[in-house]
């Protein structure tokens, strides 16, 4: 068992009265390892040791909270009856705070019974069936569910046997300890100057009589398992997450419609990938060649438009990156760029109405390997810009703020490109099919304006996309956020 800090302050135990025990008349002997003085006919509790144990108790519940396992708090006093079912339901705990019944774990197959029954008033009252019985039967049900919800409203949920049971005060719960011990259930029990350390696993020495003292030493070992739910969530998620990323290369095979293929040695091709992104490649080199062939003092309209989409680029890349944006504007220009025309392209070219012997042709950016392409390209960028400005410290965001957190601060990198790709295709996607399907069935009258919306939409995505590259490379240039 790995121990761990807790922040358990001497100065806040002394504050919430944790070391006043009963009197000296009422005390048991074996407790006078546990016990630090004698004020005012009134045994002191040592907080030290309720320091040490209280430690033990949480570095406990957290491995085995990491573990999935199972909590079972009891504390029936009628003061914390409330404490203890907001302490449960936060950390996700069954919990008993009205009354232990006798066998309640041991002859666990009827309580198990109960459970059922309990579970089965409750669906009926939903669904309205006590509605159509007479009412003196629907009164007898509402009273007996009533009462099962009182006593059994804690455990509702609870299939198996407890892995680990609490107990606040061990001689009110003598009985649940003893069933515990009986079926090897682990404890961990608060123990008062008057009670047998002996008869739990863990015996935490403190008040057990005043709520300060009982909801401090509670939030302790809540807080404990809350975090140990934490990291066996984490680390559930994880091996999801990696699932899907290994699921990516059956992604690229995603179709719509034939595509067009080339088979060059083993290999198959997206041919329809090359060609309207060569198509796209040389409408952006061909207009720019034209626009600044011959560069005016008084610029033509051409050269107006390029240089006013270069500002944009360079006042976007500044935004988003600060002052050492210089280097990364060709790169987040390029991506704006491509994106934009192969949007473009998309909206105002119908590719799969162009015939082809096999296959047919689509926007570069209606495909998935093209939009996870740049993507990966991105955290490519994202990568290296860290790296050439921190250098091997860069890694150093992985493990903040605790190094528990390292899988998903990982995976984070890749997962946050990579919705933008599939934003991107998604929409495209669509955007594509509506058109086609508008034109071959409705007059082109028709289809217009949701080419125009189109045009819109698929600039909003091109700058989206840009932006957030961007904002990715300013942020692993900066720090972790």
């Amino acid at each position: 068992m790995t121990r761990r800090y807790w922040n358990i302050n001497l100065k806040e135990m002394i504050e919430a009265g944790v070391h006043f025990g009963h009197g000296i008349k009422k005390w048991n002997p074996k407790m006078a390892p546990y016990i630090s003085a004698k004020r005012k006919g009134t045994h002191i509790t040592n907080l030290a040791r309720t320091a040490r144990f209280l430690s033990e108790a949480c570095d406990l519940v957290f491995d085995a909270a990491s573990q999935g396992k199972s909590f079972l708090i009891v504390g029936t006093k009628k003061r914390a009856a409330d404490l203890v079912a907001s302490a449960a339901i936060r950390s996700r705990c069954h919990y008993v705070n009205k009354k232990w019944f006798s066998g309640m774990l041991t002859n666990w197959s009827i309580t198990k019974t109960r459970l059922s029954q309990f579970r089965d008033l409750r669906a009926e009252e939903k669904m309205g069936k006590f509605h159509h019985l007479p009412k003196r039967d629907a009164a007898i049900l509402k009273r007996k569910l009533s009462t099962l919800q009182r006593y059994l409203g804690g455990i509702k949920y609870m299939t198996r046997l407890p892995d680990i049971v609490i107990v606040l005060d061990q001689q009110k719960e003598y009985i649940a300890l003893r069933e515990c011990a009986i079926l090897g259930i682990p404890t961990i029990s608060l123990v008062d100057t008057n009670c047998d350390p002996d008869l739990a696993n863990i015996s935490i020495p403190a008040n057990d009589d005043t709520m300060t003292s009982i909801r401090l030493i509670l939030n302790k070992l809540v807080f404990a398992i809350s975090e140990g739910r934490s990291f066996y969530d984490n680390m559930n998620i994880t091996p999801c997450s990696i699932k899907t990323l290994k699921g990516l290369y059956d992604i690229s095979g995603v179709e719509v419609g034939q595509h067009f293929y080339w088979q060059i040695g083993g290999f198959q091709i997206h041919a329809q990938v090359l060609i309207t992104s060569w198509v796209v490649i040389t409408i952006l080199l061909g207009s720019i060649i034209i626009a600044v062939r011959n560069p005016q003092t008084i610029p033509t309209d051409g050269q107006n438009f390029f240089e006013y989409v270069l500002e944009f680029i360079r006042d976007l890349s500044k935004t988003q990156i600060g002052e050492e944006y210089g280097p990364w504007v060709p790169f987040i220009g390029t991506m704006f760029l491509f994106i934009f025309v192969s949007n473009w392209s998309g909206a105002l070219l119908p590719w799969k109405i162009i015939e082809l012997p096999h296959g047919e042709l689509a926007a570069p950016t209606n495909d998935i390997n093209t939009t996870v392409a740049l993507a990966l390209l991105t955290s490519a960028a994202y990568f290296y810009a860290g790296l050439s400005k921190k250098g091997l410290s860069y890694f150093e965001k992985y493990i903040k703020p605790t190094p528990i957190l390292l899988p998903i601060n990982i995976l984070e990198d890749f997962t946050k490109p990579l919705s933008l790709s599939f934003r991107l295709f998604g929409n495209i996607l669509a955007d594509e099919l509506v058109v086609v399907v508008l034109v071959s069935l409705v007059p082109l009258v028709v289809p217009i304006p949701v080419m125009f919306l189109g045009l819109f939409t698929s600039g909003i995505q091109a700058l989206i996309f840009a932006t957030l590259a961007a904002a990715y490379i300013g942020e692993s240039m900066e720090g972790h956020h």
